[in-house]
């Protein structure tokens, strides 16, 4: 297996249009969806590298956390909510999880694990 920072002149540089830090990052085939620090996703296509649609998660804090599972996108909040949205990030399912921060997000088959500031493990 080829470790893709074995090789430095394969590299690929995009520039970001946008003045938000990035906090999380997750990429499904030619996609990358790209958690901010004002609560926003940004969806950036690979292949002509440009930022194509965001996602206001009407949370005005960092998003952390950010997961693909098949054709959905999972978005764990600092006010400890989840946000499942499609891939096209139209269309999205807010659910109250955790009390506090979450903190981590594990997808293993067809289960979700949590884990928040609330110190509480969900399986999903």
């Amino acid at each position: 297996m080829t470790i893709p920072v074995d090789n430095p002149a394969n590299k690929v540089s995009i520039d970001i249009d946008s003045k938000d830090i990035v906090c999380s990052l997750t990429c499904q085939h030619s996609t990358a969806y790209l958690g901010t620090e004002s609560g926003a996703v940004l969806k950036v296509d690979l292949n002509s590298r440009k930022v194509v649609t965001s996602y206001d998660s009407g949370s005005k804090f960092p998003i952390f956390n950010i997961k693909t599972a098949k054709n959905r996108l999972i978005l764990g909040t600092c006010q400890g909510e989840l946000h499942l949205t499609d891939l096209d990030l139209k269309e999205a399912r807010v659910i109250s999880a955790h009390q506090a921060m979450i903190s981590m997000l594990l997808i293993s088959g067809s289960i979700l694990y949590t884990t928040g500031d609330d110190m509480i493990l969900r399986v999903w």
